[in-house]
């Protein structure tokens, strides 16, 4: 694996360790946190670690397949998913922006 390989996994991962987060937290202010830990759980046990990502369909696909797992197991409204998705993917963007707006010299 290149060096650029290597910095896109490592920044597909890390956006995928932000995205899960913030839909935590916008899940934990729709639902409540008697399911949340339940939620988190699964999310940890079916966010496989040395997964390798080449491109942003895949992430669109993981998190897709994850969101329809999550709705159907902890029988979650899909409108309060798909709100929290929403707000989770934006505020995932904004994240990144600022970073590399802060880090565009060393870029």
């Amino acid at each position: 694996m290149t060096n650029r390989q290597e910095l896109i996994q490592n920044f597909y991962k890390i956006y995928l360790e932000l995205f899960f987060d913030f839909l935590v937290l916008e899940l934990a202010k729709k639902i409540g946190e008697e399911n949340l830990k339940a939620i988190v759980d699964y999310l940890l046990e079916n966010i496989p670690e040395d997964i390798e990502l080449k491109d942003e369909k895949e992430i669109i696909e993981l998190i897709s397949k994850i969101s329809n797992n999550l709705r159907n197991r902890f029988h979650l409204n899909e409108e309060v998913l798909k709100e929290s998705i929403s707000i989770a993917k934006s505020k995932v963007d904004s994240e990144v922006e600022k970073f590399l707006k802060e880090n565009k010299n060393d870029i």
